[in-house]
């Protein structure tokens, strides 16, 4: 009898673990797939970067654009540019995307603090599901894995003592990576304010830690200038309502995030007593900044998943107590993992074609790049914002109009043929605000790349983000380029 027993505990001891293993590779495939399918537009000028600095070193001024040559370009994320370069030279770009992969699920696992347990299931799907949307080859994917290992530090005392003299460390790889780190330093303050607080004495080895660690971002080729980018980058309020990325998180119709945020809200909400002031305060902090731009929503599932997970645990012991409770909870969180299951893979097995379409062979214009690299004109060519990276990469011999580092760009300069404000002439070249025909002249301009116009059917999504962007987009006088060439008579 103590035999069979003590199989059956062995057994669903396996069971446990294969579901453990199952999950974290459920969630790593999903990164996979984002990652192997999906063509960052800012791919092609980081790992063209990266090849530039191996050259001649880390650049000082803008060297891809023809509109603002000189600025004094910070690339926050140089080293990031380096790491993907040498990564996609040596292993390619499958093996490129395993690695990213690797750090997204990676910062997961962190996130769950090792510890995949039966309460951790289904909001890890849910979060899977999130994350994927933003993840891929991108430097953003490396701020995740640091702020989630500083995120562990402050939630756990002994982690926080024996290991904080690390972080110094930590932020000077951080900020040569990506300009992510200003979140961290948020996140610190905050934990080191109410620490204190709470114990009515001030630390000042944290603080001096604090300081140290600050310092340490001044390591970089560009000093105080990463500061600089990321303070552009934030408090920027014409990206904010132009691209994408950084829309408030309602104009995002992701159904695995507003499942999570329905989830998390309530039973954070209803376990907030049994939370500490600095898992609470950050949690609603980083929600209101995630709920403000669609950007900053994988810092609050870092901070939400472990929190969410533990006010579940606490409402099954609540459960537990009543009558039948731990059968019923057991068969609700059953059915809720089918639930996530379906809300995470639906909308990506409905959404394949959507996802797998920001590719090379389908978004970008290669056969246009391969046509004009054996036709290549005399003068400047103008192309749209979302292909610039692109040809920064590919069509190297010809510099951009814009791409995806000069949205923020803005300086006074009375340099002939430069602008000070390149996202905002374009924007007004895109609306037909500005006639298009005075670009052309001032930067001769002889060649347009422009997205075919096609007809095709729409999905509720495209309707409804069409409705959007028709909502908060300005319509100039002169008519949009594709009109304004027309009629000019370009061929």
């Amino acid at each position: 009898m103590k035999f069979f027993i003590l199989c059956q505990v062995v057994k669903l001891k396996l069971e446990v673990k294969k579901t453990k293993i199952l999950i974290v590779l459920f969630v790593f495939f999903l990164f996979l797939f984002k990652s192997i399918f999906f063509l960052d537009p800012d791919f092609g000028w980081h790992i063209k970067m990266g090849e530039v600095i191996l050259s001649s070193g880390v650049p000082k001024t803008d060297q891809f654009s023809y509109t603002m040559p000189s600025f004094p370009h910070v690339d926050s994320a140089w080293l990031s540019g380096l790491f993907m370069h040498y990564s996609f030279k040596t292993i390619g770009w499958f093996g490129t995307g395993v690695l990213f992969s690797f750090f997204a699920i990676l910062t997961v696992v962190i996130s769950l603090k090792f510890k995949i347990g039966k309460n951790t299931i289904v909001p890890t799907v849910l979060v899977g599901g999130i994350l994927m949307a933003f993840a891929g080859i991108r430097p953003q994917v490396l701020s995740w894995f640091f702020f989630a290992i500083l995120i562990t530090f402050f939630l756990n005392p002994k982690y926080w003592k024996r290991l904080r003299f690390f972080l110094p460390i930590i932020f000077i790889f951080w900020a040569n990576l990506h300009g992510g780190f200003g979140m961290g330093f948020f996140a610190f303050f905050l934990f080191l304010i109410l620490k204190d607080w709470k114990r009515k004495k001030i630390s000042f080895l944290d603080w001096l830690i604090f300081a140290i660690s600050i310092l340490a971002t001044l390591v970089n080729p560009y000093g105080f200038g990463v500061w600089q980018e990321v303070g552009r980058a934030i408090f920027d309020s014409t990206t904010k309502w132009t691209i994408s990325e950084w829309l408030p998180a309602l104009f995002n119709f992701l159904p695995s995030l507003w499942t999570f945020v329905a989830l998390s809200v309530f039973m954070v909400f209803r376990y907030r007593k049994k939370l500490s002031a600095f898992e609470k305060i950050l949690y609603l902090l980083l929600f209101l900044a995630g709920m403000s731009s669609v950007r900053h929503i994988p810092f609050w599932i870092i901070v939400a998943l472990p929190i969410t997970i533990k006010s579940i645990s606490l409402f099954e012991a609540e459960a537990k107590k009543v009558k039948m409770g731990k059968e019923r909870f057991s068969k609700a969180y059953t059915f809720f993992l089918f639930l996530s299951m379906i809300i995470v893979l639906l909308p990506l097995a409905l959404g394949v074609r959507s996802q797998s379409s920001l590719n090379e062979e389908n978004f970008y214009p290669k056969k246009a790049v391969e046509y004009l690299k054996n036709n290549q004109s005399s003068s400047q060519m103008f192309s749209v914002y979302e292909w610039g990276g692109y040809l920064i990469w590919k069509y190297p011999e010809k510099k951009v109009f814009i791409d995806g580092r000069m949205a923020t760009w803005k300086w006074n300069t009375k340099i002939k043929n430069e602008t000070n404000y390149v996202y905002k002439d374009y924007l007004a070249l895109k609306a037909g605000e500005v006639e298009f025909n005075s670009a052309v002249v001032k930067y001769r301009i002889d060649t347009v790349l422009l997205p075919v116009k096609k007809q095709k059917k729409k999905s509720v999504i495209d309707f409804l983000s069409e409705k959007i962007e028709n909502k908060f987009s300005k319509k100039g006088k002169y008519g949009d380029i594709y009109s304004q060439l027309k009629r000019n008579g370009w061929r």
